[in-house]
């Protein structure tokens, strides 16, 4: 058999050594398996493995037409105006149209487990047409469950975020304590400071970024003046903080600053 398909030449690329053969009965016509996309073959890698030329191909077997303008549910690209080799359609809900390219690196990603139509969700007879058109779909989880594959996102925030970090040995470095504690935004965690950055006492246990606290809506001048410094600090002294004594007037029983 090895020395037979030595001999047999591929239709697409007329080089020998074509190991795949159509499997019409009355077809010879044989091919190398990177060359079938290209020649428009398709392989299906379920049992049996049968392969075929794209004159004996499989065709999806659903009566559907892709409105003017329809796009691939994967790319967004437009997708051609019929079914052909290149442009599919979900034989479930008949409307999610989608190019062999995209659903299959889609079906690479996803696996066996998790592959469905982008559009209705459907599994089983998605999955089924897509291997009857010689989609190669993994029988594994989806890559995006991988062993650590979200490990990243349990990590804390590590490094000062002051415009101006004053430690020496750089943002990324802290103390246990003290003026180089490293204090991260009590509302997001995804902001830090030193405390002698932000000029933050001992005392002060609980620190907020500018965009948590409100500042990050301010103009870009006003933001670059204030740095982390300016943020909302929990655990301030009454003294600490400067406001106008209020009073009630008399005459209208209003709230009033002195000195207005």
């Amino acid at each position: 058999m090895g020395l037979l398909c030595s001999f047999q030449s591929c239709f697409i690329c007329g080089q020998s050594g074509a190991t795949i053969t159509c499997c019409e009965a009355d077809c010879d016509l044989s091919f190398h398996l990177p060359c079938a996309k290209q020649g428009g073959c398709v392989t299906q890698f379920i049992r049996p493995f049968r392969s075929f030329c794209p004159t004996h191909r499989p065709e999806q077997a659903v009566e559907a037409t892709p409105e003017p303008g329809t796009e691939c549910l994967i790319c967004m690209e437009p997708v051609e105006e019929r079914k052909t080799f290149n442009t599919m359609v979900c034989p479930a809900c008949k409307n999610a149209w989608f190019h062999r390219d995209c659903i299959q690196g889609q079906a690479l990603h996803a696996g066996f487990l998790s592959l469905q139509c982008p559009l209705c969700r459907d599994n089983n007879t998605f999955v089924m047409s897509l291997f009857t058109m010689g989609i190669r779909i993994p029988f594994r989880p989806p890559s995006w469950e991988g062993i650590n594959a979200f490990a990243e996102l349990g990590e804390r925030h590590r490094h000062c975020d002051a415009r101006e970090c004053l430690f020496p040995g750089g943002r990324a470095e802290a103390e246990l304590e003290g003026p180089w504690e490293l204090l991260l935004c009590s509302s997001c965690a995804a902001e830090g400071t030193h405390r002698h950055c932000s000029g933050l006492r001992n005392s002060i246990t609980s620190w907020e970024c500018d965009g948590c606290a409100g500042l990050g809506t301010a103009s870009r001048g006003d933001s670059e003046l204030a740095g982390p410094s300016t943020a909302r600090l929990s655990g301030l002294e009454p003294s600490e903080v400067s406001r106008e004594p209020e009073t009630i007037s008399p005459n209208t029983g209003s709230l009033v600053l002195s000195g207005l």
